[in-house]
């Protein structure tokens, strides 16, 4: 008792010593009384702005000989150029080779006094500018009762335009300022097809700036009779904007956006000028026992070597959906399906995103999308909606490990826990696309190679063949011999065949789509022989309807039955192998939330948004960029998650209700 005693009079008198801290730094950081004569900055004691002025205006006796920043110490001279120049890809040639002749430093003379007096007067002059334009962005943004205006131009402040009449040499690296954008694949506004780079396509004269931009493909466009099509514009899809060149705000040096690795919306600083963090780097863990299950299950098989500089990062978002039965099946079967799967149905949409450390920066490499049913006729369904990659996995030193290995090792992860949690049934879709199409990444690069359609189902074999050998799946068939399987069970049943409904229907799956595109193909050939008959418009009898059902029916399964043998290899089904043991407790899932997105846990809003704010993976430099931006949106939604876990935790769970828009109940 009297050591319980003891601690608690030592942990109060330690808080009180604390706080008589806290009190002392407080009264001497309220009394600056030291300003620097330069920067106008002020300090608390002469030693503050002493040290200040040794570090930041002392004399430069050094400089880069990459990128000509001088320095006071040759040290620093040394960290600035191995952390900025040597270990980067764009720079390597050219600073191995001023490493080698011994030129990445460079000493310089002595300036004058005179010189030394013009600076200091110049930097004066820089700060009290500096100070007036924020003091006059601040009042006028007070006395304006009126909306701020819409930005017309990029999201991006101190952007220089670059012309040929303006050439402007940059400092961040030695590529050419008229760096050009990348083509990128459009979504048609019927949300159907897509408009490739090259394509034509047709958009509707433009009233007012509120009007939202639609895009239509030719067909699509062809095929809309209700749209008044006059003054219609035919576009190419193509991209001519140019990459933006910023200038820092504080030393006047220009550099390429992807180079910035800035996201700020004003007075732009470089890296050499701005203090405190960039959001380079995926914040704390989430929590998630998904996520943390993928890391220590990846850094499990990548082994040695990967670690705090090249290891990989797992982010997740999850949402409920409900899908309606009677959007998703043609109208001549729908009480078929209503009576086999009822009114609608209920599943979680998973966006899975996998970043890796490189130059200090979480790179995206790999993004899965995918589904999970957990109650789909009494099974736990869980199914690979979309997935793409970029080749920006580097495996370092170790050169026997290959990227599809770990591409495919990342697919057993998700479908490792999958099973540990109770899914018993998996599902996905074999869709090679085009080269240059984009899936969810936005625009890949141009040496990147796409798999063939026979390559990619040669790929998910392989994967698959490997989760049987560690005992993740139990057996994997294709559609063909899934067919075959369900026609075996259907001999029993006398005059029963096998159609539609014994296929499992999942919202935006593959057979679901098959049958949508098969009752619209038969629709508009019924419509065009219907209007070359004279009667067309003449009334049928209710008998004449009921027969044309029948014989729509008829059609539909003949049409319907011709899409077996295309797809019967690219589809399979997989049986999950239950866990011999069970998973440890840290990785089960939270039964109270579940962390969500609006933007980046939708493959649709996700493009957009990269579309929409230039954010691309052509090449390493802009996909460290563009994961920085989305990185920056991640970290953002963590500080606001723990805000929401703590209440959760610490008292009974509340109401859906009155739960953020951004989570959702299980």
């Amino acid at each position: 008792m009297s050591n319980h005693v003891s601690r608690l009079l030592f942990a109060v008198s330690g808080s009180v010593r604390d706080q008589r801290k806290g009190e002392e730094l407080h009264t001497i950081m309220s009394s600056n009384q030291y300003k620097c004569t330069r920067c106008l900055i002020e300090f608390p004691s002469l030693f503050y702005r002493e040290k200040h002025r040794d570090e930041f205006h002392g004399v430069m006796q050094y400089k880069c000989g990459f990128c000509q920043f001088k320095f006071v110490r040759k040290s620093e001279v040394k960290a600035h150029f191995m952390e900025n120049h040597y270990y980067f890809n764009q720079h390597k040639e050219r600073a191995r080779a001023l490493m080698k002749n011994n030129e990445h430093i460079q000493k310089l003379g002595k300036t004058s006094k005179e010189e030394r007096k013009e600076e200091q007067r110049q930097m004066k002059e820089n700060a009290r500018k500096r100070k007036m334009d924020e003091e006059e962005t601040l009042k006028l943004a007070k006395n304006s009762n009126l909306p701020p205006p819409k930005r017309s131009g990029p999201w991006y402040c101190s952007v220089v335009p670059s012309t040929s009449e303006n050439v402007i040499k940059v400092d961040c690296c030695s590529r050419d300022t008229q760096l050009k954008y990348s083509d990128w694949t459009r979504q048609c506004s019927l949300g159907h097809c897509k408009i490739h780079p090259g394509d034509h396509y047709m958009c509707p004269p433009k009233k007012g700036d509120d009007d939202e931009l639609e895009e239509y493909c030719i067909p699509c466009w062809t095929n809309q009779e209700d749209k008044d099509k006059r003054d219609w514009v035919k576009k190419v899809n193509t991209n001519d904007a140019v990459e933006e060149i910023l200038r820092c705000s504080e030393c006047n040096l220009y550099w390429h956006r992807s180079c910035s690795m800035s996201t700020k919306t004003r007075l732009f600083k470089c890296v050499y000028c701005r203090f405190g963090p960039t959001c380079r780097t995926v914040a704390a863990s989430q929590n998630c026992p998904y996520s943390m299950f993928m890391e220590e299950r990846m850094s499990t098989f990548l082994g040695t070597g990967f670690g705090r500089n090249n290891g990989l990062s797992v982010v997740n978002f999850c949402r409920r959906q409900n899908a309606e039965v009677q959007d998703m099946v043609p109208a001549i079967l729908l009480q078929e399906f209503l009576a086999k799967h009822g009114k609608s149905m209920e599943y979680v949409e998973r966006a899975t995103y996998i970043f890796q450390r490189r130059d200090k920066v979480d790179v995206i490499f790999f993004i899965m999308f995918t589904n999970e049913y957990q109650d789909h006729l009494g099974v736990k369904y869980c199914l690979i909606d979309y997935l793409d990659t970029v080749p920006f996995f580097n495996s370092g030193d170790r050169k026997n490990i290959k990227r599809s290995d770990v591409h495919q090792e990342l697919v057993l992860s998700y479908f490792d826990y999958m099973r540990n949690i109770g899914y018993r049934k998996a599902h996905y879709h074999a869709n090679a696309p085009n080269q240059g199409e984009d899936y969810i990444i936005n625009c890949h690069p141009e040496t990147q190679s796409y798999l063939s359609q026979k390559n990619l189902e040669g790929w998910y074999e392989t994967m698959m063949k490997k989760g049987k050998k560690t005992g993740i799946f139990k057996k994997w068939m294709n559609f063909e011999r899934f067919k075959k399987e369900v026609e075996r069970n259907l001999q029993n049943k006398k005059g029963v065949t096998f159609s539609p409904l014994d296929i499992p229907l999942f919202h935006g799956g593959l057979w679901q789509k098959i049958m949508m595109e098969v009752i619209e193909e038969i629709r508009n050939k019924v419509e065009q022989t219907e209007e070359s008959k004279e009667n067309a418009t003449e009334k049928r009898s209710k008998k004449t309807k009921i027969q044309k059902t029948e014989t729509e029916k008829q059609l539909f399964l003949t049409k319907f039955n011709e899409r077996y043998d295309q797809h019967k290899e690219d589809n399979y089904w997989i049986d999950l192998a239950p866990p011999k043991s069970p998973m440890d407790p840290k990785f089960l899932p939270y039964k109270t939330w579940c962390n969500t997105h609006q933007v980046l846990g939708d493959q649709s809003d996700f493009m957009d948004m990269c579309a929409e704010e230039k954010l691309e993976f052509s090449s390493l430099d802009r996909a460290k960029f563009s994961s920085m931006a989305i990185i920056s949106k991640i970290n953002s939604l963590d500080l606001y998650s723990i805000c929401i876990m703590l209440p959760l935790i610490l008292v009974p769970p509340p109401s859906p209700r009155s739960l953020p828009p951004l989570f959702l109940r299980k």
